[in-house]
């Protein structure tokens, strides 16, 4: 599921998902990224872009978590997750194609009785 955010015809927002079910012992949707346009930044896209797919996503029962990776430098992203109930589950340290290796939080909420 994609969600995408529009202000006078003009794309200003999108998150994208995807299921991953394994390695996860749950089903789960991972989103894979979430984008917010400069000019559009601190309006609150972000939040209600999150918003409508953990609205979404709890109308299904088959999904019992919802997983997004960020990196530790992302603190207004860290805070508008953990406002919304995500945790930082994992701490991991990714390899990128060009070479560079990040920190990365690996963030969790529960769907389980939310």
């Amino acid at each position: 599921m994609d969600v995408f955010a529009k202000l006078s015809g003009e794309l200003i927002g999108l998150l994208g998902t995807r299921e991953t079910n394994p390695p996860d012992t749950l089903p789960t949707i991972k989103i894979s990224g979430v984008y917010i346009a400069s000019k559009a930044r601190g309006r609150g896209i972000g939040k209600k872009l999150m918003l409508h797919l953990l609205k979404e996503v709890v109308r299904n029962p088959r999904w019992k978590k919802v997983k997004i990776k960020v990196f530790p430098t992302q603190e207004i992203a860290i805070n508008l997750y953990k406002s919304l109930g995500f945790e930082v589950i994992e701490k991991v340290t990714e390899d990128f194609p060009s070479g560079i290796k990040r920190e990365t939080f690996v963030m969790e909420k529960s769907l389980i009785n939310p």
